[in-house]
């Protein structure tokens, strides 16, 4: 028998195994129990709204948007944006030229552009010839303000794929 340095429960005979599969079935009925009570609830009472969101004059939560302001700068400062794109999500449009990736990779990223997937394994050049790019907006409701720079062109890409890829 070998020896083992945490501490298990080890259920010897065949009654100690039977309440063992019995309390944790109790356990998986009580979590469904509580998850029909909480769907249950939130049917019975459609009209309301969950804490911390507002509602409008209607009583209704907002429509959650998603709409961002992409813009890309030459240089570590974008204080004149050379190219600047709408994209929307719902649905895909703007006039991004490339909306459907733009969102698919936003939504990988559930918002966060710094979480963006990009294009792994893309090589490119030392050239130094940065590049700046910023988001405003709202995706699905929380507010989007993203502002970062890169060493050039295919690194943007290679960081963002055709999110700002215009």
């Amino acid at each position: 028998m070998k020896h083992r340095k945490h501490k298990e429960v080890v259920a010897t005979d065949v009654t100690s195994i039977h309440d063992h599969v019995l309390f944790k079935k109790m356990l998986t009925h009580r979590t469904y129990a509580l998850l029909l009570v909480a769907v249950t609830t939130a049917l019975a009472f459609p009209g309301s709204t969950p804490p911390g969101h507002a509602a409008t004059a209607n009583g209704q939560p907002p429509q959650a948007s998603s709409e961002l302001e992409l813009t890309v700068s030459e240089g570590l400062v974008p204080i004149a944006a050379s190219q600047v794109r709408t994209l929307t999500c719902d649905p895909p449009g703007g006039n991004h030229p490339y909306p459907e990736a733009a969102c698919f990779d936003i939504a990988t990223a559930e918002g966060d552009l710094a979480r963006l997937p990009g294009e792994p394994g893309k090589v490119c050049s030392g050239v130094y010839k940065p590049v700046t790019v910023t988001a405003l907006g709202d995706w699905w409701g929380v507010p989007v303000r993203f502002q970062e720079s890169y060493g050039n062109a295919c690194k943007l890409r290679a960081g963002t794929g055709l999110v700002f890829g215009f």
